[in-house]
């Protein structure tokens, strides 16, 4: 959702729909933010989305980790796991032992686009 206008629609209608007996006071922004506080949380969020996006791999991994983990707790055999963990960590080793720390990546600004008003 980019559009200002319609998290304002989406705001209004659970605000509605959760507080129907007594609506809080239009004064209160934690009920009803203004337009700012609206295009602020969505550009922090765009941004957290961002960091995520623009590095390929960390997407991939967290993909692979996601299907370990469901699959994991499948498993019922305690060698396996056992197996499991220690692949995990000879790799998590290898890992580090190839990673410099001059290397580690540098945070960088990103250009968010304009807004859809």
């Amino acid at each position: 959702m980019k559009s200002l206008t319609d998290m304002k629609t989406h705001l209004s209608e659970f605000i509605t729909t959760k507080y129907v007996a007594s609506l809080p006071d239009a004064s209160n922004r934690r009920y009803w933010p203004t337009d700012r506080d609206i295009i602020n949380h969505m550009q922090a969020a765009l941004a957290k989305q961002g960091e995520l996006a623009n590095n390929a791999i960390a997407v991939l991994c967290w993909e692979k980790l996601s299907e370990l983990s469901e699959l994991s707790h499948l498993v019922t055999d305690g060698k396996t796991l056992q197996e499991l963990e220690e692949t995990l960590q000879q790799q998590i080793e290898k890992l580090k032992s190839n990673i410099e720390t001059s290397r580690l990546p540098k945070r960088a600004g990103r250009k968010l686009g304009m807004w859809e008003v």
